[in-house]
């Protein structure tokens, strides 16, 4: 994974893709806080929440549309698998 530091200025006029992935089983107050400040830096479409669709009784009790549903109560626009 290469992960990059970039100053204000090498941003501008760049098209930047936000991806904030998780598992989100639920997605939780402080998830919902870290994507409204990614989306207040980067704009909201410009950042997109990723997570799976796995399904384990304990683990991940969610199924991907589940957590599709609590997130939007959150206010989440893009979410992918």
């Amino acid at each position: 994974m290469n992960i990059s530091i970039f100053t204000e200025q090498e941003l501008v006029d760049t098209e930047i893709v936000v991806l904030f992935p998780g598992n989100f089983q639920p997605m939780g107050q402080h998830q919902r806080e870290e994507y409204q400040r990614l989306c207040r830096k980067f704009g909201v479409d410009n950042v997109l929440v990723v997570t799976d669709d796995m399904v384990d009784a304990q683990k991940h009790p969610f199924t991907f549309d589940e957590k599709v549903q609590i997130m939007k109560r959150h206010g989440i626009k893009n979410i992918k698998r």
